[in-house]
Parts: C-alpha cells; sequence; structure tokens
C-alpha cells in the first residue's frame, strides 16, 4: 500500500509538471508571433521617374490639369504641383518643355514647365521679317486713286498702293515721266511702293533731242498763244512756249530778222522755246 501511494504521488507531479512547460511554451509562440506582426507590416516607399521632353501646349482641361501634345502623343498632366503660372496667358501651340511623372494611378503628374516660344509667335516674327525690294525704272501713267498709282515697267503695267509714301505731289509728275520706282509684294500679293524718284519725262527727252534753231523772219501774232514766221523754206505758226509767254510782241517790227528754238510736240504743233531779235 505505501509504494502505490508514492507511485501515484510522482505520476501526478509529472503531470502536472508537463502541464507547466507546455503552457510556457504556448505563451512563447504568441509573443514572437505579435512581435513579427507589429514590425513586418512597414509600407514600401514610392519612386518618382521623372520624365522631361518638349511639347505644344493645347490648352486647360479644367482648373487642375492641362493638355500638351508631345512628339508621340497627347497627354493629360495634372497641374496640383505647379503654381504661379497663369495658364490662359499660353499662347495655344506654344512650344515648352515639361517635367513629368506617372503617380500610383497612373496618372501624369507636372513637377515643371518652362515656356520657350509658341507657334504664333514664330509665324509673327517670320512675317515681320524685312521683304524682298524690287527697284527698277518705269513711266509714271497717274494716280488709280488717293491710295494707288499706275506705272508701266518694262514688262508690265502695275498698281502700286502709296500709303508708305506722304510727301509726292502726284499731280505734278507728268504722264509719261522717267521714274525710278522701289516696291515690294505684301501678303495679300498687292504692290506697296516705298520709294520714288523723278528723273526727266518723256516730253522732256523729245525737248532735248529735237530742238531746232534756225533763222527767220518775224511775221507777227496769228493770237495770244501763236506767232507765224517765215524760214528760209516754209511759213510756219509756232505755239508759245512757257519760256517765251513774257515777250512783247507788239515791239518787233514785221520781218524783224529772228533766231527762233523750238521743237514739235506730240499733237505735231511747234512749240517756240526761244526767239532773239537782230
Amino acid at each position: 500500500m505505501k509504494k502505490l501511494k508514492v507511485i501515484s504521488y510522482l505520476l501526478i507531479t509529472l503531470s502536472l509538471a508537463a502541464c507547466g512547460t507546455a503552457t510556457d511554451s504556448v505563451g512563447q509562440v504568441e509573443d514572437v508571433e505579435t512581435v513579427n506582426g507589429s514590425e513586418g507590416s512597414t509600407a514600401p516607399e514610392v519612386t518618382k521617374e521623372f520624365i522631361t521632353e518638349e511639347a505644344a501646349y493645347v490648352g486647360q482641361v479644367d482648373s487642375n490639369s492641362i493638355e500638351v501634345n508631345t512628339e508621340s502623343q497627347t497627354i493629360t498632366l495634372l497641374t496640383g504641383e505647379v503654381n504661379g503660372i497663369e495658364w490662359n496667358s499660353i499662347d495655344k501651340n506654344a512650344h515648352v518643355v515639361i517635367e513629368y511623372y506617372k503617380n500610383e494611378n497612373d496618372q501624369y503628374v507636372l513637377n515643371d514647365i518652362t515656356i520657350t516660344k509658341s507657334e504664333v509667335k514664330e509665324d509673327d516674327q517670320e512675317e515681320e521679317k524685312s521683304p524682298e525690294l524690287i527697284k527698277e525704272e518705269a513711266a509714271y501713267v497717274g494716280q488709280v486713286d488717293s491710295h494707288s498709282i499706275e506705272v508701266n515697267t518694262e514688262n508690265k503695267t502695275i498698281t502700286l498702293l502709296t500709303n508708305q509714301v506722304t510727301d509726292v505731289n502726284w499731280s505734278s509728275i507728268k504722264k509719261n515721266t522717267h521714274i525710278v520706282i522701289e516696291y515690294y509684294k505684301n501678303n495679300d500679293n498687292q504692290y506697296v511702293l516705298t520709294n520714288l524718284s523723278v528723273t526727266k519725262s518723256e516730253k522732256e527727252d523729245k525737248t532735248t533731242s529735237k530742238t531746232i534753231r534756225e533763222e527767220a523772219a518775224y511775221v507777227g501774232q496769228v493770237d495770244s498763244n501763236s506767232i507765224e514766221v517765215n524760214t528760209e523754206f516754209k511759213t510756219m505758226t509756232l505755239q508759245l512756249g512757257d519760256e517765251v509767254k513774257d515777250v512783247k510782241w507788239n515791239t518787233i517790227e514785221k520781218n524783224a530778222h529772228v533766231i527762233i528754238e523750238y521743237h514739235q510736240n506730240d499733237e505735231g504743233q511747234y512749240i517756240l522755246t526761244k526767239i532773239e531779235v537782230k
């Protein structure tokens, strides 16, 4: 009986010891899991991959985004990270350099924008370039209206706008006057006069080259604008030119010996330019 009690006591003791060890072991595992759970939940960092490229500005989509045309595509860019830019002041098709990245929602986010030049302004600059001036000789025809004249060049008849030439009295230039003109063609294919120099008229050429000087006998006045003389070969009537308008004809005796200078005009009339009484 004594031996049985001792064995029973030992069994009970071993059972209690085993239970205590198991309980401790379970507690330690739970502690490890708890530690691992709290330390292993850190989220990974997102790296921004920036893209820099040239583009043409299209315009605002709304208050938070713009649209641009790159070399390969049209893209919409969120503008929340870019401050201090007045988007409506940028010309459409303005040439820009953009820096942007794609966020976790696959949206393009603008980080920086640099405006270089606009397509419209480039065109304006081309228009403002000095036009090609043409310089050539011509014969003056006359005024078409208060803003244009007509001239005959060697090859054609052209109309020239005269807005840029303000110091010329067009009515004082005779028809067929020889002139030198400078002009250009504008964007509307109109010829614009920039300079005009009057050299000599066709009538003046004829006067200089065909002036006749000879002796004659004075006959008398035909009327207030003409006289009659007898040359060696014929009797002729001479229209009075501006140069002899002040001559007192009634002081010249009939058959007075005179030396006359005259020329024939376009209408076949003889125009007296000088007379000397011998």
